[in-house]
């Protein structure tokens, strides 16, 4: 069937237009669709919330276990030092030195029996000190019999009290001693200049 006034020709030219047109358009809707390398419609894209949620998941991973090793580190370090600084006041203890309230405290709560040996030393020493003060000239015949005293007093059982008691008379003595002639000095030096006029030492 021909259109009038149209040729055979012509109409043929006219349907193959019409099927180019509808091709192209055809064409150009499936271009609107992306597809994956797989010929698949892709998945629609995460939002830039969702994204950086993701890696702030991550990177807060590390983040946490580096704070964690952190933190396990310097607990460490102050148990070190802890146990550094009991461990002075132990060995100051046993060498008979004098204990500040302090470390006498610290001492009482972690060993019982070391801090009553220390106390025991503590009461002989002050005892010593009140003597040798009242009387300097006989300090030294005071500290031998403190000394001596120490071994008859104490139970024979209980030598490391003796011993730590012993040890803090000769402390006191010795920083008693090293006072007195300080002042012994000082005396003499201040005769002297008043005498002579002029420091002979």
């Amino acid at each position: 069937m021909e259109i009038s006034g149209v040729g055979s020709s012509q109409l043929d030219q006219y349907k193959y237009a019409v099927k180019q047109a509808e091709s192209q358009v055809s064409s150009s809707q499936e271009s609107d669709i992306p597809e994956d390398s797989e010929g698949t419609a892709a998945k629609p894209v995460s939002s830039g919330t969702e994204a950086a949620s993701s890696q702030a998941v991550s990177t807060s991973q590390p983040a946490n276990t580096a704070a964690a090793l952190s933190t396990a580190s310097t607990a460490s370090t102050t148990d070190s030092e802890s146990d550094a600084a009991y461990q002075a006041i132990v060995n100051k203890a046993n060498s008979g030195q004098e204990l500040t309230s302090s470390e006498l405290s610290t001492l009482r709560s972690k060993d019982a029996a070391l801090y009553a040996k220390a106390v025991r030393a503590q009461q002989a020493r002050e005892e010593l000190r009140k003597q040798m003060e009242a009387n300097p000239s006989h300090a030294s015949q005071s500290a031998h019999n403190a000394v001596a005293s120490v071994s008859t007093s104490a139970s024979k059982s209980d030598e490391d009290t003796q011993e730590i008691t012993r040890r803090a008379l000769n402390d006191e003595y010795r920083n008693f001693a090293s006072k007195y002639d300080q002042v012994t000095i000082s005396r003499q030096m201040t005769q002297d200049i008043a005498s002579t006029g002029k420091n002979i030492v």
